[in-house]
């Protein structure tokens, strides 16, 4: 049993509240990551400072003075902008609401019912940290944007009041206000999908039907003091807050992804007990694309997979389609080998070359006169060429020129050219000259 708070609220897509508890009323508490979507990603994904697929470096680091940690003090270098959000990095979500900057993320929150003050504008923002926090029922209200195509709808626990004789004296009509574009929205609900599925919140997994969340939790080393899961499919958001309006501190257990995350799913469960759970949440202007796995994985770029990309060396990313990478890797149909070294040893020509495993070579060597072919690397060795047959006092040009075969077609790299070598020897000696 934990002695503290808790609340609970159920919204349906229309923003009726169809079920509220709490045992300390509706406190406006810290929102924690549980913000991060709506601060920080969002408004990222919808000005196109990056793709959910954009690696970014995971480190400590301090803003102008401001320096925020990751949980349990855990940094994990080169990331997804996905997974940053499926694990609750705090560096990335302070460095995207850098990139993005605050006033114009703000431009996008502002029009959503989280309360904020003028002195919210620093970058404690990206961490849910603002002067007055929010209710539970206005952060869980802010999530209809992803289940509701980018609209805003203020979530209302009265519909209409009427009077004795039928007549309506108050009638809510659930306006709409649109924050984000479908295609963002697609790009957000991937990720929150994601979330559920790899990261944070993945206790809801256990549900065995989509559900898409992000979980939040407030405190440092001695304790916790807020814990939220918030979840969502197309018919409604679940909203599970642990915590105390009194800042006592909960065990370091207590976070989002425990046991908020365990009543967020059992409430789930309950909801579609007799019931079949919708399908996955559909919004337009989205694309799956793939992207080059080498690029992506060794220089952290995001490329368009060539054209004759093997399977294995390409990833999938979703894409919003008026934002697609620019770029479109040539590594198979334009294959090239970065390093040709020649070298001398007693006085036979070695031709060293470093091929990836998926790109063959030709080596050819000229002396002025013809250009003979030496070796394929795909039938000999490939890191390396003794080239016996090369006589001494003569001098030698090596031609090195890359290859790729996909489903028996062969596309040829441009050809890398050697310096001159020259084969020389006097006594027991033997070296080699460049001209």
């Amino acid at each position: 049993t934990i002695d503290t708070h808790k609340s609970g609220v159920v919204i349906n897509n229309d923003g009726k509240v169809c079920s509220y508890y709490s045992t300390c009323g509706n406190a406006y508490r810290q929102m924690g990551s549980a913000f991060k979507p709506i601060m920080v990603y969002a408004p990222a994904i919808e000005r196109n400072v990056v793709y959910s697929a954009s690696k970014i470096l995971d480190e400590k680091m301090d803003f102008n003075g401001y320096s925020p940690k990751n949980y349990n003090d855990n940094y994990l270098g080169y990331v997804s902008v996905k997974e940053s959000l499926a694990k609750s990095l705090n560096i990335c979500a302070v460095k995207l609401l850098n990139y993005t900057g605050i006033n114009n993320a703000l431009g996008y929150v502002n029009k959503i019912n989280i309360p904020l003050s003028n002195n919210d504008n620093s970058l404690c923002l990206a961490l849910g940290a603002t002067e007055k926090g929010a209710t539970l029922t206005q952060l869980s209200g802010a999530y209809s944007v992803f289940n509701n195509d980018g609209n805003y709808i203020n979530p209302c626990f009265i519909e209409k009041i009427v009077d004795n004789n039928g007549g309506i004296l108050y009638q809510n009509n659930y306006k709409k206000t649109k924050i984000f574009s479908s295609d963002t929205i697609g790009v957000m609900n991937d990720m929150l999908s994601y979330t559920v599925t790899n990261g944070t919140a993945k206790k809801l997994s256990y549900c065995n039907f989509d559900l898409y969340a992000k979980t939040g939790t407030v405190g440092n080393d001695v304790g916790n003091s807020d814990a939220y899961t918030i979840s969502y499919n197309s018919e409604y958001i679940v909203g599970i807050w642990y915590g105390s309006k009194e800042n006592y501190s909960m065990d370091n257990n207590v976070t989002g992804g425990s046991y908020p995350a365990i009543t967020s799913q059992k409430i789930w469960l309950d909801i579609y007990k007799n019931k079949i759970p919708p399908a996955k949440i559909v919004n337009s202007g989205t694309i799956e694309k793939e992207i080059d796995k080498i690029s992506y994985d060794n220089d952290n770029e995001v490329l368009l997979a060539d054209k004759y990309c093997p399977e294995r060396y390409k990833i999938k990313a979703i894409f919003k389609e008026a934002n697609l990478p620019r770029n479109q890797s040539t590594r198979f149909s334009l294959p090239k080998i970065d390093n040709l070294n020649i070298s001398v040893n007693n006085n036979v020509i070695c031709v060293r070359l470093c091929v990836a495993e998926y790109i063959n070579a030709l080596v050819y060597r000229s002396d002025g006169k013809e250009k003979v072919l030496l070796y394929d690397t795909k039938n000999k060795n490939k890191a390396e060429y003794y080239d016996y047959s090369a006589l001494s006092g003569k001098t030698y040009i090596y031609y090195l020129v890359p290859y790729f075969t996909f489903e028996n077609k062969t596309f040829y790299g441009n050809e890398i050219k050697s310096k001159e070598i020259k084969l020389d020897y006097v006594g027991n000696e033997s070296w080699w000259i460049e001209n």
